[in-house]
């Protein structure tokens, strides 16, 4: 028989799961708000977009030019909002709360609390023992994480150990550590070593904690949650 070649890696699919883990990783060190879905259909909004001509499709400098110097057209857009961004306000949460209790077409997802402690733990930590006690405080919260990081808490800690692992202590190594840590974990969770997951998606950038705080806002949920939402049950 042949000698066996190394093992197919989906990228994709190993970029998805980075992508996961790296969400995982923002909220135990950040936090993250808590989300008003709407079940039948979402809330209207409008939204104003910019009119592009073909000549500024795919050129954001040429549309920026035309803002600044005041020439910019905008078409008013309505749309549904199926997913709303809880401000992290004892207010705000109540009236979430009582939107949800009233209505039966609103779903509430509590917010995450941060653990920015067990983040330095887990940054710091060169004991098996010590990352899988760490998996055992998360468990609840991100189950698949600390699944992970309790069953394959040895070579995570190898990985650490790896020449491109982030070591500087400036606040912007502290995201890149974040997705290392998630390419690392990605490659584990797909049967792949942490070096060869963190070659294959070097040219694959995750983003940082606060691309995703603004996509939390604008993009992944589609809007903010306000008091006067609250009557919206028609």
């Amino acid at each position: 028989m042949g000698k066996r070649g190394p093992k197919p890696v989906d990228v994709g699919q190993l970029r998805f799961e980075a992508y996961l883990f790296v969400l995982a990783f923002y909220g135990l060190r950040d936090g993250a708000p808590a989300l008003l879905r709407h079940v039948k259909g979402g809330v209207w909004k409008t939204r104003l977009l910019p009119e592009l001509r073909e000549d500024e499709l795919g050129r954001p400098e040429k549309v920026r030019e035309r803002i600044l110097v005041g020439k910019m057209t905008y078409k008013p857009i309505r749309y549904r909002v199926k997913t709303l961004t809880v401000p992290s306000t004892k207010k705000a949460l109540k009236d979430a709360c009582e939107l949800v209790r009233r209505n039966k077409n609103w779903r509430l997802t509590p917010p995450v609390f941060p653990r920015p402690e067990l983040w330095q733990r887990l940054n710091k930590t060169r004991s098996v023992a010590e990352v899988r006690k760490i998996a055992g405080r998360i468990r609840r919260v991100y189950p698949l994480l600390a699944s992970l990081l309790y069953s394959q808490a040895a070579d995570f800690l190898a990985a650490k150990k790896l020449h491109n692992c982030p070591k500087s202590n400036r606040p912007r190594s502290d995201d890149k550590r974040a997705q290392f840590f998630s390419k690392v974990l990605a490659g584990l969770r797909v049967g792949i070593a942490p070096a060869t997951a963190t070659k294959r998606l070097a040219h694959s950038s995750l983003p940082d904690s606060k691309t995703i705080i603004v996509r939390s806002l604008e993009e992944g949920a589609d809007g903010v949650f306000r008091v006067q939402q609250v009557e919206e049950s028609r």
